[in-house]
């Protein structure tokens, strides 16, 4: 009688069905996120009538937004399910048997998603504590502990590429038609850069005059400066610091 009713946990109307719509992850920039909706996103289940399908780097990008330690609580309790239903699915394999495959399934796929937010968390630290040794904890000492996701305060070359990531993955689920990921991809790429590369990229036909500013050419960029600049009056500037400026404007 006890196994029958213990039987329910592994009920897909029922128990299974509540467990796969709950939230493991909840964002408040990319919303909820439970083991179906997941499903969802990959193809993996039916989509609703009436709803566009999810992009799963939405899933990714509020895996890092949400705060570890409440990601850590939901796979403690996640494993601690397991543990149990193991317990019990043994002590009933001597007394008649008792099913739980699915559950355990469930349970453990809901363990996998979670898994690599922790796995993120302990690189980090390990990367922190890294570059606190080469560069005597000037960084630590100035910003702090680093965050493994963004939570609205950049403090670092990291935060800034996290945060355009986010925000692409916002418009690509909310509003896909928005040109603004296309700017923003523009942006990322210009992270890196260095300054003379950005000037390149956004206004090629500023290069020569911001190297006339500065009062030094360096020699990677003399050849384009001559190139710009042809005939008697190479060295006179073609424009004023406005006109410039303007043209770099204009390429954004």
């Amino acid at each position: 009688m006890r196994a029958n009713v213990l039987s329910a946990l592994n009920d897909r109307r029922t128990t299974l069905t509540l467990l796969r719509n709950t939230a493991l992850v909840q964002s408040r920039i990319f919303g909820a996120w439970s083991l179906n909706e997941i499903a969802i996103a990959r193809g993996e289940a039916e989509l609703p009538e009436g709803r566009d399908r999810p992009d799963i780097a939405s899933y990714d990008a509020a895996l890092r937004e949400t705060d570890r330690e409440n990601i850590a609580e939901v796979v403690n309790a996640i494993e601690t399910a397991i543990k149990t239903s193991e317990h019990v699915r043994d002590f009933f394999a001597q007394h008649g048997g008792l099913i739980l495959d699915d559950l355990l399934r469930e349970l453990r796929q809901a363990q996998f998603l979670l898994a690599p937010a922790l796995e993120l968390e302990e690189e980090e630290d390990e990367e922190e504590e890294e570059d606190s040794s080469e560069e005597e904890g000037a960084v630590k000492a100035r910003s702090g502990k680093k965050s493994a996701s963004f939570t609205g305060t950049v403090i670092n070359r990291t935060d800034v590429l996290r945060a355009l990531d986010e925000v692409c993955a916002y418009y690509k689920r909310s509003e896909p038609s928005s040109p603004v990921p296309l700017l923003l991809g523009r942006a990322r790429r210009l992270v890196d850069l260095d300054f003379y590369s950005i000037i390149k990229d956004l206004a090629p036909d500023g290069e020569a005059q911001v190297l006339n500013i500065r009062g030094s050419r360096p020699e990677t960029m003399t050849n384009t400066v001559q190139s710009t600049n042809p005939g008697p009056n190479k060295n006179k500037s073609t424009g004023n610091t406005i006109t410039w400026q303007n043209k770099v404007v204009r390429n954004l």
